[in-house]
């Protein structure tokens, strides 16, 4: 005698060790359970039973998207350069800047997202523009990172990151571009797109080693502004073009640990 039972559902995950990908190997529809013997009463209590499940290989289950990795980190560097029709100037005073990020995918890489505000000095004299501090948003950078274990001990691990992302930036808190692009009669608002690269170490530390130390240096190319496209319609009194590196320095995390 055969009682099938219909609807449990059962996925099966292999999670290969070090870093790789799930790997899905087949999905369960039914439950088909048989009594031993012949003779035997109608219900599958009263009988030693014999379970088989009822799989269909060729069947996906979407992969779960997990932060694997967070920092929150400080960044420091040269001044943004200022370019208008005078020329360009770098002012002192350096750009200090934070940066919040997230890995989502495994330990070993995944994609990157992240979100920074660095505070820099900017000029243009030529355009009437008066040196001040102003903000740049990184509002939203989406790219891949990769981090390899590469040494570990008891208590510590140490894995480089290598990390590439585009980046949309925006100018804020320049109360002199606004008046100068209101006194040039433009609707400029210093939005732009480039990319940036970061290479560094982050080092777990403690008996369950999801807690660290990340220090990275970042590459930049990165601007707000263009004055060569807008030069003829003056719809740029100024760009701004970010510092090539920064020193990044901070604390890392990964939840589920290495």
């Amino acid at each position: 005698m055969r009682v099938a039972l219909v609807g449990a559902v059962v996925a099966m995950l292999v999670l290969a060790r070090g870093g790789a990908a799930d790997e899905v190997t087949a999905v369960c529809l039914e439950l088909h359970c048989y009594c031993d013997g012949p003779g035997e009463p109608d219900t599958v209590a009263s009988c030693d039973t014999t379970c088989e499940a009822v799989c269909s290989p060729s069947a996906k289950v979407a992969r779960r998207l997990r932060l694997a990795r967070w920092s929150r980190t400080s960044q420091v560097g040269p001044s943004y350069t200022s370019n208008d029709a005078g020329g360009s100037a770098t002012p002192a005073g350096g750009s200090l800047g934070v940066a919040l990020e997230g890995r989502f995918g495994r330990p070993l890489a995944g994609i990157l997202v992240r979100l920074a505000l660095t505070s820099t000095p900017i000029v243009g004299a030529a355009a009437g523009l008066a040196q001040e501090r102003a903000l740049v948003f990184d509002w939203f950078d989406v790219g891949l990172e990769l981090s390899p274990q590469v040494a570990h001990g008891r208590r510590w691990s140490v894995r480089p990151t290598a990390a590439v992302w585009v980046a949309s930036t925006a100018l804020l808190g320049c109360g002199g571009c606004d008046d100068v692009a209101r006194r040039l009669g433009t609707d400029d608002s210093y939005t732009d797109w480039g990319w940036a690269a970061r290479l560094g170490v982050d080092t777990y530390l403690g008996a369950s080693k999801r807690l660290g130390v990340d220090v990275a240096i970042v590459y930049s190319a990165m601007q707000v502004g263009d004055l060569d496209k807008y030069t003829v319609l003056a719809n740029n009194a100024t760009e701004h073009v970010a510092p090539t590196w920064m020193v990044q320095l901070g604390v890392t995390g990964m939840p589920g640990g290495p």
